[in-house]
């Protein structure tokens, strides 16, 4: 076939093979041979339908008087559309034409259904239709350009390649203990030698791993990197775990002490660092306030908090005991040097009394009263039946 071809992709979605195809025409008398000719096309054989529509510009019948007509009026553009077995698939193309506004072409889109049964695509045939025309569109205005306009947009449609850094030179300083001197071009004095840069690095390394893991993890504190985790993954705490989230948020000079707040604070990448900071010493009595504060309305302990998480037990146990450390530097109050309460030996003493006391005397038996019924041994009487309208004597009336 000696006429001009563009053909899109082929898209094949449940055994159904759906292909568009562009051919230029001049008129519309020539769509008929142009659909012959397809239909001769190893592409086209085995296509169960063939839908196609067309948009031609053509001198009008009625052009004889050009000189009083305005150009516009001495051209028509003439449309049709074939449906091929697929209903509204002609006016689906034809609308495709119009919104992309091409003309003097035949737009033709094939469908192979292997499946024999039309009823595999269901809704997404038209969606299948559409998107193949427009990719054979495509195509067709690709082959119309230019060979320099393609390479230009060809070339546009690459992405951006960044130029290779340029890589700098290492440079190798050897170095001399103590007073390098010369002595018969010789170097004398202590040779410190090339740095073996692979140890170097390990211990670069190590150094900069073992500063990670410490503002990274609280291991100080007993709180593993899996605990933190989970306690970061917490979506709705518990009312103990959120008075405990806002005591560190008091410590930590956090303003938004709402769970919110606590969340971000928990994911904060410094919040390690922060916790590991703070010291008796750093506190200022307005935070120790707000803290006690916060304590003494909840009544919390760490067995309590326990339950809902072993995490949150361990941060109240370390402000616990950060409050513990500044009392006892700023008030004098040490939980060491209360001196011990006898209690012990009165308890003992105790014991020893209530051991020697005689066991209370067991109160009498009660009383028992024989009481024979004397009803039980009475013979049944038979009841007596009394009819008071019977037994009643009816006076005589005179005769």
């Amino acid at each position: 076939m000696g006429r001009t071809l563009s053909a899109g992709p082929p898209t094949t979605v449940s055994k159904n093979t759906v292909q568009g195809f562009v051919v230029p025409i001049k008129h519309s008398s020539n769509v008929s041979a142009v659909i012959a000719d397809l239909q001769t096309q190893r592409a086209l054989r085995r296509a169960t339908h063939i839908s196609y529509a067309y948009r031609v510009i053509e001198m009008a019948d009625d052009a004889s008087d050009m000189a009083s007509r305005a150009v516009a009026e001495l051209y028509d553009v003439v449309e049709g559309a074939h449906d091929g077995g697929m209903f509204g698939a002609g006016d689906k193309l034809l609308y495709v034409l119009q919104r992309w506004d091409v003309h003097n072409v035949v737009l033709v889109v094939s469908r192979i259904d292997a499946s024999y049964s039309g009823q595999l695509l269901g809704a997404n045939t038209y969606k299948l239709l559409v998107e193949s025309a427009k990719q054979a569109l495509e195509q067709f205005a690709v082959d119309s350009l230019e060979p320099a306009e393609a390479a230009k947009l060809a070339m546009s449609e690459l992405p951006p390649q960044l130029p290779p850094a340029k890589m700098e030179a290492t440079k190798t300083t050897i170095a001399y203990e103590g007073g390098a001197y010369m002595v018969d071009g010789v170097v004398q004095g202590t040779k410190q030698g090339r740095i073996n840069h692979f140890l170097a690095d390990r211990s670069s390394n190590q150094s900069q791993d073992a500063k990670h893991e410490t503002l990274r993890s609280l291991d100080a504190l007993g709180i593993s990197k899996d605990e933190l985790n989970l306690l970061r993954a917490v979506r709705s705490p518990s009312k103990e775990l959120h008075t405990v989230l806002v005591c560190v948020a008091l410590l930590l000079h956090v303003k938004d002490v709402t769970w919110t707040g606590c969340r971000d604070m928990l994911h904060a990448p410094s919040f390690c660092a922060k916790v590991l900071r703070v010291t008796p010493e750093k506190l200022t009595s307005r935070q120790v306030h707000c803290v006690h504060a916060v304590l003494s309305d909840a009544d919390l302990v760490p067995d309590v908090v326990r339950r809902a998480s072993t995490t949150g037990a361990a941060l109240l146990a370390w402000v616990q005991s950060l409050l513990d450390k500044y009392d006892e530097a700023h008030l004098g109050l040490s939980l060491g040097a209360v001196p011990a309460q006898p209690t012990a030996r009165m308890d003992d003493t105790l014991l020893e009394m209530a051991v020697r006391l005689e066991p209370p005397s067991r109160p009498p038996p009660p009383e028992a009263h024989s009481v024979i019924p004397t009803d039980l041994f009475a013979p049944a009487k038979p009841p007596k039946i009394i009819d008071h309208g019977r037994l009643i004597k009816q006076p005589k009336m005179p005769k």
